[in-house]
């Protein structure tokens, strides 16, 4: 008689299981499942002043300050076709954020000879 995480090739071809049994193998069915999902979702990334994006990308959430000294010089440009840019839960600053706004200068998102391009 073989065992299969907890059930018996006896237990299953009688249909003989116990609640205390089923709930521990659905219980260890739902965590595979939740980890395979998490190992396909695409990792997360950190945006850096001056970086360049030519692939589709998810960004790690939370904050980012990433200032841009000129309208020449952007926070962030992105280059290629077909990408995808999912900023869910990122703000991007470009400065202090209790700076007079009126004192910003730059760019903070170039989109330098793309095209489809999904933000």
């Amino acid at each position: 008689m073989s065992k299969i995480k907890g059930f018996t090739t006896e237990t299953l071809r009688h249909g003989v299981i116990d609640l205390k049994t089923l709930f521990a193998a659905s219980l260890w069915v739902s965590v595979v499942m939740a980890l395979d999902l998490a190992a396909q979702m695409p990792q997360g990334m950190s945006l850096t002043p001056g970086m360049v994006i030519d692939h589709s990308v998810t960004v790690t959430p939370g904050t980012y300050r990433l200032p841009s000294a000129s309208l020449d010089v952007p926070a962030i440009t992105v280059r290629g076709a077909d990408i995808t840019i999912d900023l869910t839960g990122v703000t991007i600053e470009g400065g202090e954020p209790f700076a007079d706004p009126d004192g910003y200068t730059g760019n903070g998102i170039l989109i330098d000879g793309a095209s489809n391009v999904t933000i």
